[in-house]
């Protein structure tokens, strides 16, 4: 298929079409990249307003609950699609979770794409191709989109580039911890909510959100949210459009285009003949005896720049 054939397809509002796009973009092989890169710039020239927001948070917080809470509210009047962004295996470098059943309620609805994918052993909270699935969305007609990044700690603050909105999900009396973890993180979120605040009693509750305030001197919003109940959620979405509005999307692009340059750059060097000859001479070298890899890694550098 040809990539004017694949952005026919996605235009037409085919779904299938639109999940083979994306297979396409996540794909590493040479003749597939250069089919991606088409469709992409074809892509960029359609008309594209989307609002996309990340939810972070480490792992049992909540986030998929959350964004089938999220979801539920805003598929009344919207077309959403949600990508998850799944922990990779280092072996098969695929998706080790790749699970939908906690978005139950929108799984099955029409107008929702729910793709998980693997983040490839990319930091970040991403992977390296979570900016084009969300052209590719975008094009195909989602006004929101949904990212569930990895959650692994302050390698999440990539995310943040991709962006419009970054919430943040925390545990009842997790302050210490986050803050010990999550330093970083906490300083990019657009919004920290409290998650699962029907486990603890209002006046810890209380405490807890103070702990926050206190932490930014009120200058962050700070917000308790409970899937079970999921009263406030009208409230908390309207925050996040206020946000997304005041959105600096050019700076973000800069960030985008800085870790672009370092995954071009990482991958000319791994295909360089030179560069994989050394390597593997070095192989049982360095597994027989004791070198210095910094020194090694910039010999192997200064022989790929000649």
């Amino acid at each position: 298929m040809k990539a004017k054939e694949y952005l026919e397809g996605i235009k037409n509002g085919e779904i299938s079409i639109l999940s083979k796009a994306i297979t396409l973009i996540e794909s590493s092989r040479e003749k597939d990249r250069k089919k991606a890169n088409s469709l992409i710039d074809l892509c960029l020239k359609e008309n594209r307003q989307s609002k996309i927001i990340c939810v972070s948070g480490p792992p049992g917080v909540g986030k998929s609950t959350f964004i089938n809470c999220l979801g539920s509210y805003l598929l009344k009047k919207n077309k959403v699609a949600i990508l998850a962004i799944d922990p990779s295996s280092k072996k098969s470098k695929g998706s080790i979770l790749a699970d939908k059943t906690r978005m139950s309620e929108i799984s099955n609805h029409d107008n929702v794409f729910i793709r998980p994918s693997p983040n490839q052993g990319k930091l970040g909270g991403i992977n390296k191709n979570t900016n084009e699935s969300i052209i590719l969305c975008e094009t195909f007609g989602f006004n929101i989109i949904i990212i569930e990044t990895v959650g692994v700690g302050q390698s999440e603050i990539n995310a943040h580039s991709i962006s419009d909105c970054f919430i943040l999900l925390t545990l009842p009396k997790s302050g210490d911890k986050i803050q010990a973890i999550k330093k970083g993180i906490l300083e990019f979120a657009d919004i920290i909510i409290i998650h699962k605040s029907d486990t603890i009693k209002k006046i810890e509750l209380q405490k807890e959100k103070n702990y926050f305030s206190d932490m930014f001197n009120k200058n962050k919003i700070i917000k308790t949210f409970s899937s079970i109940e999921s009263v406030n959620i009208e409230q908390i979405w309207k925050e996040i459009q206020k946000i997304s509005l005041n959105s600096n999307k050019k700076n973000k692009q800069i960030d985008l285009l800085h870790d672009a340059i370092k995954e071009e750059l990482e991958r000319e060097f791994y295909k360089n003949e030179k560069i994989k000859n050394e390597i593997n001479n070095l192989t049982n070298k360095i597994k027989m005896s004791n070198m210095n890899i910094k020194k090694v890694a910039k010999k192997l550098v200064n022989i790929f720049l000649k």
